[in-house]
């Protein structure tokens, strides 16, 4: 079902035309929010697609409900001078008609009042959590929620399109798949249920995708305000990601994490249904980090602009926070499986440095990654053999010590049923190095897995200031994958990835 706003005459003809996907599944009571932020944007011309993904709390009964209060406010618009048979205008009666019937219907059209903040969990307060702070979006905090009635004013006001959608509970990527098949803009953005921006964003996003072209960006994504219940950790991860800007950055870091959110960026529609086939909606890991892969893959330059025009809600209940396939192992396979994917050829040994737990996991997702896509038809996988080395390293002490080698049954740690995959560990002791750090030229990859920037650099200085095999020190042209220097440290991106 559609809704259309007021015709908005010949200026809005000269906007931005752009496409807007909102997956949705029970995003009460913050779906008000998202939406009246859509119906209140500037400088575009939008038709906003919301699917609902089998909702079961009352979100779809809202997103039908407005999408009638749309209808009935696009026709009230069409019918103004027209007059009734007591004198009043059919505006001033509709008007009339409308107030009555939402004051007395307030309490149904205001959904927190209906279910409550509780109705999505409420996280326990701030104070009894010391790395968790409350930020509330600005104006929300206190503020009732709008109601159906005002948004529709303001669609309908805006002349903006909604297309209320529904995928049956198929998941999130069928519900994305099937705004994208019904878009019609050129341009295509996103904007999850919960989630909330300026009204100015897409002007902006598309301002920068105008302007960046001469550099080769195929598409733009922007900088993320986080806000809701913030845990230090993740107030950490978006710094990060929202310090990384040009389309090098986010291509060489994609395998530490996911560079930027997806649904921070406008992207050509042809781009998304044409070159990336839309959205796969796997079981194994999140479609965002796939998405930013796939993309990788295919070439896509993707850039950040600094604003933050994105606003990512934190809570108890969303999907980053408790869905099977955001966990920890399942992002570290999608990586071990798109790492061997970007690896050349002449690749036939990995060395992973980093320790416990986390190193032994690598060792096997690697393994995993590599036993999957030997058995895959058609794919243009990992060398016939494999050898997998693990390097259990602390930065502690600033000597050089020996290294004690164990298989991986005499370790214990990561098993292997890959019988193309050859296992060796080394464990050093803290603050040391092996005694010759092994140089295969471009046969060797090496991964830095540690928990923190800082760690990983001063396992890269230390391997750098160490020497090789032969006593040859690693240059600074190798060490920065440098043109001159044969072996790759430091990046996980290779020419053809």
């Amino acid at each position: 079902m559609a809704s259309e706003g007021a015709a908005s005459g010949d200026a809005a003809g000269s906007l931005p035309h752009i496409s807007v996907i909102m997956p949705c599944r029970n995003a009460m009571p913050f779906l008000p929010w998202a939406v009246d932020d859509l119906a209140s944007s500037v400088g575009c011309r939008l038709e906003v697609f919301i699917c609902d993904d089998g909702s079961t709390d009352a979100s779809g009964d809202f997103l039908r409900s407005l999408h009638d209060a749309i209808a009935a406010a696009a026709q009230l618009a069409g019918s103004r001078g027209a007059t009734g048979s007591d004198g009043a205008t059919q505006e001033q009666q509709q008007q009339e008609a409308g107030s009555a019937e939402e004051e007395k219907s307030a309490a149904e059209s205001d959904p927190v009042a209906v279910f409550g903040k509780a109705a999505r969990g409420v996280a326990p307060p701030a104070a009894e959590r010391h790395f968790v702070r409350e930020e509330p979006w600005p104006g929300e905090a206190g503020e009732a929620s709008p109601t159906v009635a005002e948004i529709a004013r303001r669609f309908a006001a805006a002349g903006h399109v909604l297309r209320v959608l529904s995928s049956g509970g198929k998941g999130q990527g069928a519900a994305q798949n099937l705004c994208l098949e019904s878009a019609t803009a050129d341009l295509v953005s996103l904007l999850d249920a919960d989630d909330r921006q300026p009204a100015d964003r897409f002007a902006k996003l598309h301002a920068a995708l105008v302007a960046h072209r001469a550099d080769g960006w195929d598409a733009v994504c922007s900088a993320v305000h986080i806000f809701g219940t913030v845990s230090a950790g993740m107030a950490r991860y978006v710094d990060w990601q929202n310090s990384l800007l040009q389309p090098d950055e986010l291509l060489s870091n994609r395998f530490v994490e996911i560079p930027a959110l997806h649904q921070s960026g406008i992207y050509p529609r042809k781009l998304l249904q044409d070159t990336l086939k839309g959205y796969r909606d796997l079981p194994g890991w999140p479609i965002d980090i796939d998405t930013w892969m796939r993309a990788a893959e295919a070439g896509v330059k993707v850039g950040k602009i600094p604003d933050r025009l994105y606003g990512w809600r934190q809570h108890v209940l969303q999907s980053t926070r408790n869905h099977g396939r955001c966990s920890l192992e399942h992002l570290r396979h999608c990586k071990a499986h798109f790492l061997l994917r970007s690896l050349p050829s002449e690749v036939k040994e990995i060395e992973v440095w980093s320790v416990g737990n986390t190193l032994d996991s690598w060792g096997r997702a690697l393994s995993e990654a590599h036993a999957k896509a030997a058995s895959s038809d058609g794919a243009a996988a990992a060398a016939a053999e494999l050898a997998i080395r693990l390097v259990e390293w602390r930065p502690k002490k600033r000597r050089r010590g020996g290294a004690k080698r164990q298989n991986a049954a005499e370790s214990g740690g990561a098993g292997n049923e890959d019988e193309a995959v050859s296992f060796e560990r080394i464990v050093v002791e803290p603050g040391s190095l092996p005694e010759a750090v092994p140089q295969g030229g471009d046969a060797v990859a090496r991964l830095f897995v540690f928990g923190s920037a800082d760690m990983r650099e001063q396992a890269r200085k230390a391997i750098v200031c160490a020497g090789g095999a032969g006593g040859r020190g690693i240059r600074a042209d190798d060490f920065e994958g440098g043109a001159s220097g044969s072996s790759r440290w430091a990046r996980s991106d290779w020419p053809a990835a």
